[in-house]
């Protein structure tokens, strides 16, 4: 999620403490409406926003408003980006950034690949400085800080060194990211949204790869 070769923020060890535990909290309460509706999804109304593959439910808003309801009590002066309200400024600094169901027509068709993802990112620069990302189907947590790595159920998740595209399996922590437009973001949002993340072996060729696809 993070590199671990990224440029401290102008953070405490402290501070960082409080986001990832604020992210964990708010995590939390978006998984537990996510899974409330994931029993009732018999009851949900689901609308299309851009196009059949782009689908949004009550689940969705309900799951965005718990993680919101935490982050303004634990954190009221953080600005807010959320996958289905938009944007609220802030007077700290610090923005989160929400998808409350990353993957939502996954979760409507109660598959396991979704996630409750909520990150929390630095206003000046767009450098994430945590983020967990939850994923009840699968049992799994994964969280990270800045220059403090990426954890997966108290597992230090690590980039592997292959350069074989061939071999590979993508998306461990530790690597480059950026997106197709470009070449490395140094951990900031990428400014065309695309996300692209592999080793330091594999990102050229994977971006190539892509790039031709589309």
């Amino acid at each position: 999620m993070l590199e671990d070769r990224q440029r401290p923020a102008v953070l405490s060890r402290h501070e960082f403490g409080e986001l990832l535990s604020v992210a964990r909290l708010a995590a939390e309460a978006g998984v537990r409406t996510a899974l409330y509706w994931s029993r009732r999804r018999n009851q949900l109304t689901v609308e299309e926003k851009l196009g059949p593959a782009d689908l949004v439910s009550q689940a969705d808003r309900e799951t965005e408003q718990a993680i919101r309801g935490v982050l303004q009590e634990r954190r009221p002066d953080d600005g807010w980006w959320g996958e289905e309200s938009g944007h609220a400024p802030g007077s700290s600094g610090i923005r989160w950034v929400v998808d409350p169901i990353d993957g939502t027509t996954e979760y409507l068709y109660d598959r396991p690949g979704w996630a409750v993802s909520v990150a929390a990112v630095r206003e000046d620069d767009d450098r994430v400085l945590t983020g967990v990302v939850a994923e009840p189907a699968m049992r799994r947590t994964t969280e990270a800080c800045l220059g403090h790595g990426t954890w997966s159920d108290g597992r230090r998740s690590r980039c592997r060194s292959s350069t074989d595209l061939a071999r590979a399996l993508v998306e461990e922590a530790g690597g480059i990211t950026g997106d197709l437009a470009g070449g490395d973001t140094g951990g900031r949002w990428p400014a065309h949204g695309d996300i692209l993340a592999a080793n330091a072996g594999l990102w050229k060729q994977l971006q190539a790869r892509l790039v031709n696809a589309y």
